[in-house]
């Protein structure tokens, strides 16, 4: 039996989508193509969106991904599953998470950089663009990660 999927006030997904998501109010999926038919962004199972997020084109989201309020994800991004982004985050273009990773509060993810799996970034970071974060590591609240850095 097909789960459904619940949409709150507000909230516009054009994607294609698995089951048994929840969209907040307000919610942005690619919001700007308003046909169907040219839908360039892709949803998994399980999902949760808070209130207030923007998902933009070319997007890729797995399966069990927790985004919070107030998050922006911008084109080209993958997300793999198992997935958790806390309020506040901005994510940029042509990033890549794996799996299992978390992104704490109001952190920023610049452009083309990549977090690999079990990796944990803490509240108010900055992963500049190009960086990246290696499997299962952990970087402290308030961290800044430089363009072009590896942190492990």
């Amino acid at each position: 039996m097909k789960k459904q999927n619940s949409f709150g006030k507000g909230t516009v997904v054009y994607a294609n989508i698995g089951q048994s998501n929840v969209f907040g109010n307000n919610v942005k999926i690619d919001a700007e193509h308003k046909d169907i038919s040219k839908v360039t962004t892709e949803i998994g199972n399980n999902c949760s969106f808070g209130n207030n997020v923007t998902v933009r084109d070319f997007t890729k989201i797995g399966n069990n991904v927790k985004i919070a309020k107030n998050v922006i994800i911008r084109d080209f991004v993958i997300i793999g599953d198992n997935v958790t982004i806390e309020e506040g985050v901005s994510i940029s273009t042509a990033v890549k998470i794996k799996d299992n990773v978390t992104i704490k509060a109001n952190s920023r993810i610049f452009a083309v950089a990549e977090i690999e799996e079990q990796a944990t970034i803490g509240q108010n970071c900055i992963v500049g663009e190009g960086s990246l974060v290696k499997n299962n590591a952990h970087l402290p609240d308030n961290f800044t990660l430089r363009k072009a850095q590896l942190f492990q």
